[in-house]
């Protein structure tokens, strides 16, 4: 007479789904000074306009401050020995490009007369 509660479909179990996370983004210092936090938080925000993260943390009154970080891409190290020799070549000839370039002359070496002595006053 009873069925299990197993069989109507609105009692399965359904998976856990996390929500998606996104980054925090705006665009400029303006955005960053109409930013509402929540008070004694901090939170790292992307700018859009620019190579930049902001770093803003809010006190116990909610007032903010923000601190701007500018972002460099790293670049790839080189996996392989030959990788590695090209790049320290290439590093070498530019330097000696850059030598040759600034190469300064000798100095002229300037010859004075022999050393006389001094002259007696008399």
């Amino acid at each position: 007479m009873y069925q299990n509660y197993q069989s109507y479909p609105y009692y399965q179990q359904r998976p856990n789904r996390l929500p998606p996370q996104h980054a925090l983004k705006v665009n400029g210092k303006a955005s960053i000074d109409m930013l509402q936090m929540s008070p004694d938080s901090d939170a790292l925000i992307m700018d859009t306009s620019a190579p930049r993260i902001w770093y803003c943390v809010s006190d116990s009154l909610g007032n903010i401050t923000a601190k701007s970080y500018k972002v460099i891409e790293e670049e790839d190290e080189p996996n392989s020995i030959e990788e590695r020799l090209a790049k320290i070549e290439s590093v070498l000839t530019e330097m000696e490009g850059r030598i040759n370039e600034s190469h300064v002359k000798e100095p002229t070496i300037i010859e004075y007369p022999p050393y006389q002595g001094y002259n007696e006053r008399g």
